[in-house]
């Protein structure tokens, strides 16, 4: 890690900047990327992680009504990328976890032990999320699947 952190600061280099509001907060994440084989190859111990190819570093800095905070994560990977393409993937991550935590919330899908028809289930889960997603409007996840849940004639009523 140490290696990794004196790589930025001894060469830094371009970063792509992007910026958010919403939800209460300002955010603002730069990503910046190292993918010199020679500068890779100084690092101490890559050879434990065979085939690294970039270096990547977002600093995150959130302002909210209860003041500024910044983050900074190092990652590694195998795959050559720009900071921007680098950021994407990041952020994309949250997508994922996002869903899961409507799905987990709103669905139940934590509790569920359903065990030969999982696959089943779950791409019935998520095809509920899709269609919640288009439908709900205004409303919470949550509430509105409760109501799906309390009168599903209305909702196939609305497709």
């Amino acid at each position: 890690m140490e290696d990794i952190k004196a790589a930025f600061d001894a060469k830094p280099p371009r970063e792509f900047v992007e910026k958010n509001a919403g939800h209460g907060r300002h955010e603002v994440r730069r990503a910046s990327v190292i993918s010199d084989p020679s500068v890779i190859a100084r690092l101490r111990n890559a050879g434990r992680f065979p085939g690294i190819r970039t270096i990547c570093k977002v600093v995150r800095t959130r302002i909210t009504a209860d003041g500024i905070e910044t983050t900074v994560q190092f990652h590694i990977t195998d795959r050559r990328m720009t900071a921007r393409e680098y950021l994407r993937a990041n952020r994309s991550h949250w997508a994922i976890e996002a869903m899961h935590h409507v799905l987990d919330g709103a669905l139940d899908e934590d509790r569920c032990r359903i065990a030969k028809a999982a696959a089943w289930v779950g791409a019935l889960r998520r095809l509920a999320y899709a269609v919640i997603a288009e439908l709900r409007g205004g409303m919470s996840f949550k509430r509105f699947a409760a109501k799906a849940r309390a009168n599903p004639a209305a909702l196939l009523a609305g497709l």
